[in-house]
């Protein structure tokens, strides 16, 4: 994954996504997903491209971070 992303943890995932005042884009992603790796130079391009109108991209492993993937209804990996 891209070092522009940056990556959320448990206990941040509520102060960085949920009580953000503007968007936030989240990438659910596996390391292991090719389709996964493709998007992050998307993700760091739409970064650059859209800090004035969105906060940042976040990029949270499905294996990692099952509470948040529940939470946010993800329910399948390619």
């Amino acid at each position: 994954m891209s070092n522009n992303i940056i990556y959320s943890s448990d206990t941040a995932f509520a102060q960085d996504v949920l009580q953000s005042e503007l968007p936030v884009l989240v990438d659910f992603y596996a390391d292991w997903c090719p389709p996964c790796q493709m998007i992050a130079r998307h993700l760091m391009l739409s970064r650059r491209n859209f800090t004035a109108r969105r906060k940042s991209s976040k990029s949270m492993s499905i294996k990692t971070h099952n509470w948040q993937c529940n939470m946010m209804c993800v329910r399948s990996q390619p």
